[in-house]
């Protein structure tokens, strides 16, 4: 099993594209390529592109740098201002700080459907207009694809991240 997960790791790292080999070429799910994109291939010539961004503060559990304000003062309950500590999940390329790697775009319909299939972008959606993509045929299903993915649960999400 070790040897199962330490493979999956080489593959996922020799399949991202990495910041020294040059911008990326300009597609429907990269439209402005950059040469710090992260590069995650999916089925079908899909891809989804990550950035790495830099956690202030020295270490994981945090100093001072790394607590931010959210929310908005003017409103409710769940609305108001409030402090939450960052922190980054991957030791960075100096040893002392961290990073996240946040997507640089919102998770299309099309890159739902290149991993889970567009028969289960149909089930999960709530929106009825995500049934009838199947129908479509040419550009306005390209269109259709590259919306960005809503109306689709929590548990959908997780099963996504998992395949």
């Amino acid at each position: 099993m070790r040897y199962l997960i330490l493979l999956c790791s080489c593959m996922f790292f020799l399949t991202v594209t990495p910041a020294w080999a040059g911008a990326p070429k300009a597609g429907p799910d990269n439209p402005r390529p950059d040469a710090a994109d992260i590069i995650l291939p999916l089925p079908g010539d899909s891809q989804m592109v990550f950035r790495e961004i830099p956690v202030p503060g020295q270490g994981f559990w945090g100093t001072q740098e790394q607590i931010i304000q959210i929310g908005d003062a003017s409103g409710g309950v769940f609305e108001g201002l409030q402090r939450t500590q960052i922190c980054g999940s991957f030791p960075g390329r100096d040893t002392d700080q961290h990073v996240i790697y946040l997507g640089k775009y919102e998770l299309t319909k099309g890159q739902f459907v290149a991993v889970m299939g567009l028969d289960a972008l149909a089930a999960a959606s709530g929106n009825p207009e995500d049934k009838k993509i199947a129908e479509f045929q040419g550009r306005r299903r390209m269109e259709a694809l590259m919306e960005p993915l809503a109306f689709v649960g929590y548990y959908d999400i997780q099963d996504f991240l998992r395949a």
